[in-house]
């Protein structure tokens, strides 16, 4: 489709959002990583080179008012691992009308999956986000930002503290 571009960065970061409904005991069930109706086999969530975990957060929460408990993070390569891939569709004409469009908006494709293909695919990506830790807010455990995202990430803070202060 126009305006979405495969990610092939194995290594690059893929957010989403944890329903606070969908935790048990702080840590997120497969829920985190289920499809519904609406999202038509497209699994929303942020890339890491275009929003930082507070961006996505804040986005979600704020600008469009959902809840979140957190946002969490898989990697490009540990949904290609489960027979899926992340797609860049923040260009795409259609990606959330009437909503704003979240920073570094993408998706995990379902919709070529079976259902037992997909709750292997909920199963296997909880398992990477657990195993990973929450990365905001209160991470509980910092992710391995390339040097770009880093200086992006130090720059956003600083810029926070700045604000703070005035």
């Amino acid at each position: 489709m126009d305006g979405e571009v495969p990610i092939t960065d194995l290594d690059e970061y893929y957010f989403r959002q944890c329903h606070p409904q969908f935790l048990t005991d702080g840590v997120p069930s497969t829920q985190m990583f289920g499809d519904f109706a609406q999202d038509d086999g497209k699994l929303s969530g942020n890339r890491s080179t275009a929003a930082l975990p507070k961006q996505a957060f804040d986005f979600h929460t704020e600008t469009l008012g959902n809840k979140s408990a957190g946002t969490w993070a898989v990697t490009v390569g540990e949904v290609t691992n489960v027979s899926s891939r992340v797609v860049d569709d923040r260009n795409a004409p259609t990606v959330r009308p009437p909503d704003p469009v979240p920073p570094g908006h993408s998706y995990v494709d379902m919709r070529h999956l079976t259902s037992r293909e997909r709750r292997r695919l909920r199963g296997e990506l909880r398992i990477a986000a657990v195993n990973r830790g929450r990365v905001h807010p209160d991470a509980t455990n910092a992710l391995q930002l390339p040097a770009n995202e880093l200086d992006k990430q130090q720059a956003s803070e600083s810029a926070d503290a700045d604000s703070d202060r005035s």
